[in-house]
């Protein structure tokens, strides 16, 4: 059993999973990771696994945000939750938790850190209508009943 300043905490039970769908204008923000989270292929949205050990240790929202401005060097608007989904990782047995928070870039030139990403590409959402995951196409799905999220349009 995990402890933390002498007190014992639960072994997990889940993991939770934090991404951002990034719309410029007409475009999705697209990455390729070292390391897959998502389903679905080797395409995927920027975003990490948290650490439940640091629970109640900050916002989600803010944590996606510092990890997009040090993960691929871009800023975004307002992040509005598109959808969820329940999954297993590969590297675990135990089950996840992935929110997709939709959002509007807002500044910052595309920048993937090796360390985190193979790539990261901007790809009109045209693109993505066929063969994408049932996940994705729920998300781009709710992020377009939000309209824009930010006044930067």
């Amino acid at each position: 059993m995990n402890t933390v300043d002498g007190t014992q905490l639960p072994v997990p039970t889940y993991q939770v999973g934090v991404f951002a769908l990034v719309r410029r204008h007409t475009d999705i923000l697209l990455v390729r990771p070292h390391r897959l989270l998502l389903p679905g292929g080797p395409q995927s949205l920027p975003g990490r696994l948290l650490d439940i050990r640091q629970s109640g240790m900050g916002v989600v929202e803010s944590t996606l945000r510092r990890l997009l401005l040090s993960q691929v060097g871009i800023s975004v608007g307002d992040l509005c939750l598109a959808g969820s989904h329940t999954t297993r990782g590969d590297d675990s047995p135990l089950p996840r938790l992935n929110l997709i928070f939709g959002t509007e870039y807002c500044s910052g030139i595309l920048n993937p850190q090796p360390a985190d990403l193979k790539s990261a590409l901007w790809v009109p959402q045209s693109h993505l209508t066929e063969r994408v995951p049932e996940w994705l196409s729920a998300a781009l799905f709710e992020m377009g009943k939000f309209g824009s999220l930010t006044q930067n349009d």
